[in-house]
């Protein structure tokens, strides 16, 4: 198992994203871990102006699921599936949902919150994101290679 941490300002954040993104660009599925306002949401949301990916970037805990488009070279897209299961009750709302086929979609990177909730559907490799919140300018982010 291999691990990474960093500990950042809110500030400071656009300034690692390069790093992170070169911690995850080849991964498929990251699974963000953290309590509610820990910034999974946000760093997503860096990651995605850092690759000027086109939309705003918003929390999916309503709409449980929100698709972006990524253009890493000319003719070829990469779609970003942000998932959130706060709110579901079971997996089987998560079943409803088709995300178990977006699983296996070719080009697409899975950003999952609150895996936790769907153990089952959650492929074995994958990289764990945990953020934590030391204090409210202050995060710790740690990368773990399953």
């Amino acid at each position: 198992m291999n691990t990474k941490s960093y500990t950042y300002s809110l500030e400071d954040l656009p300034k690692i994203i390069p790093e992170i993104w070169e911690i995850i660009k080849d991964e498929k599925f990251i699974l963000l871990e953290g309590e509610m306002g820990a910034g999974k949401t946000t760093l997503i949301a860096h990651l995605a102006q850092y690759l000027n990916i086109d939309g705003a970037v918003q929390s999916p805990t309503y709409a449980l699921i929100n698709e972006y488009h990524y253009y890493p070279k000319k003719g070829a897209t990469q779609t970003w599936i942000h998932s959130d299961w706060y709110r579901i009750e079971d997996e089987g709302e998560a079943l409803d949902t088709g995300f178990e086929e977006m699983l296996d979609e070719h080009n697409t990177k899975h950003f999952i919150e609150w895996f936790q909730r769907i153990p089952s559907l959650i492929p074995k490799n994958a990289i764990l994101v945990s953020l934590d919140k030391i204090n409210e300018q202050t995060r710790k982010i740690t990368f773990t290679k399953k």
